[in-house]
């Protein structure tokens, strides 16, 4: 069948349109056409010179009549989060992805592209006197009614942040990205104004980033920006970057409960009852902070 367009519908949140950049790299390899977006985070590939047009969820009016009714498409619309490669066979997000559709994966990595302002925003308004060093405490989407919980599968416990700035502070200025109801870490100074590409641009602009698993560390991989990243319930195999250094729980777990989920182990918003630890103090704040300065001294900075 001859398509005229390829249409790539990308749930999700911004990480895992990140992701997505991927997918499109093996897309336009195999087929050379145009290519359209459907995602609810358009920003992320309003540059993109894969990209022919993006549209936002519920920004779609007559989208079917100009694009499916008329045209010819090729429509990749499955979840690779159902798919073999990624429950079973535990392979890197973007691998499972490209080979969901049937196509060669080649080791394509994600890629983002700036215009001159998401740079200039933040090089204008996040200079600080020391080295700046970016720490995400708190990841997921925002809560729309602003009661955003802390996850346990995904977020940093705040004994563990805490103790990293306070260990770091005398050297270096620490930005924290986290939502406005959640706990801000005491020397340190919220990011809560930026849109998505500004805080992808903020990662490129700081000289050590300590992460989670969530979107930021996802846009640090896509720029080969090597950072630190704690994991609780995911794996790094699957979800992160050879640039990344990973950091795992020091405890062993004490609880092992049936999952709640089909398909993973634990759920990824942290239900309470799967909690496998008798402590939040489940990082080696030493083994953090040693690999944050290393980071740092690496970069030559």
């Amino acid at each position: 069948m001859d398509f005229d367009k390829v249409i790539l519908h990308a749930n999700g949140g911004i990480g895992k349109n990140v992701v997505a950049t991927a997918v499109l790299k093996a897309i336009k390899k195999k087929y050379d056409l145009p290519i359209y977006v459907v995602t609810g985070w358009p920003e992320i590939y309003k540059f993109d010179p894969n990209v022919e047009r993006v549209f936002k969820f519920g920004a779609t009016q007559y989208f079917y009549e100009d694009n499916i009714k008329r045209g010819n498409p090729l429509i990749l619309a499955q979840e690779p989060y159902l798919s073999t490669q990624h429950i079973v066979e535990r392979k890197p997000l973007r691998q499972s992805w490209i080979e969901m559709y049937g196509m060669e994966y080649d080791n394509e990595y994600p890629e983002l592209h700036f215009n001159h302002r998401h740079h200039e925003v933040v090089r204008q308004n996040f200079q600080r006197d020391k080295p700046t060093v970016l720490i995400q405490t708190n990841g997921g989407a925002p809560d729309p009614e602003g009661k955003r919980l802390y996850s346990w599968a995904r977020d940093m416990p705040m004994i563990t942040a805490q103790g990293v700035v306070e260990r770091l502070k005398s050297k270096y200025h620490f930005f924290q990205i986290c939502y406005n109801e959640q706990q801000v870490l005491k020397d340190a100074e919220p990011i809560q104004g930026l849109n998505e590409m500004e805080l992808f641009a903020l990662l490129k602009e700081t000289k050590g980033r300590v992460l989670i698993d969530s979107s930021m560390q996802h846009g640090a991989g896509a720029m080969n920006l090597p950072s630190t990243v704690v994991w609780i319930a995911n794996e790094p195999e699957v979800w992160s970057y050879t640039c990344h250094s990973h950091i795992l729980p020091k405890v062993e777990k004490k609880f092992d409960t049936p999952a709640k989920d089909l398909y993973q182990r634990y759920d990824i918003g942290g239900s309470t009852d799967e909690y496998p630890y008798e402590t939040d103090d489940i990082f080696d704040v030493d083994e953090i902070v040693s690999s944050v300065e290393k980071q740092i001294n690496e970069s030559g900075s």
